[in-house]
């Protein structure tokens, strides 16, 4: 797999998900609990990715972004110029993806501002599964197959 994304210039997504293992806590914690958790398993799963022995073999790897907000406040406190951000962001997406997006979209309206003004009137708002009307018995049904799931890790 590292070989194949090095040989056909691929740029590897690592996605809250990616460490394979759910945080388990008390059998009658929330849904909640573990979703707010799974971080901790994404930082556990970066750590032995950032260390491992294909990072070190494929000195080309390509490996993706963080929340905008976040990656903002890192730049500004550390007095970032506009032009070493756009090289650090989108420039260099532009660059790993091989793809101009601004082909699409004109840029002033591809700002992370602009797109989430552009998203207005949608739901885009983080809710709590367990309190989803949506959801229903489904909850308690996901609850179940997750006990499952840590049940057959150990």
């Amino acid at each position: 797999m590292w070989e194949a994304l090095v040989d056909t210039d691929t740029v590897m997504n690592v996605h809250i998900g990616s460490s394979g293992w759910l945080a388990i806590t008390a059998a009658d914690a929330p849904m909640d609990v573990m979703i707010t958790l799974q971080p901790m398993n994404i930082v556990q799963a970066a750590a032995d990715l950032l260390w491992s022995k294909p990072i070190k073999k494929y000195k080309d790897l390509k490996i993706a972004p963080n929340a905008p907000e976040e990656l903002d406040a890192v730049l500004k406190a550390n007095n970032v110029t506009d032009d070493e951000t756009n090289k650090m962001t989108y420039q260099n997406a532009m660059r790993w993806y091989h793809w101009d997006p601004f082909s699409h979209i004109p840029k002033d309206q591809a700002t992370v501002g602009a797109l989430r003004k552009a998203s207005e009137g949608h739901d885009v708002s983080i809710q709590a599964l367990s309190h989803s009307p949506k959801t229903g018995d489904s909850a308690k049904n996901w609850q179940e197959r997750m006990n499952a799931a840590t049940a057959m890790q150990k």
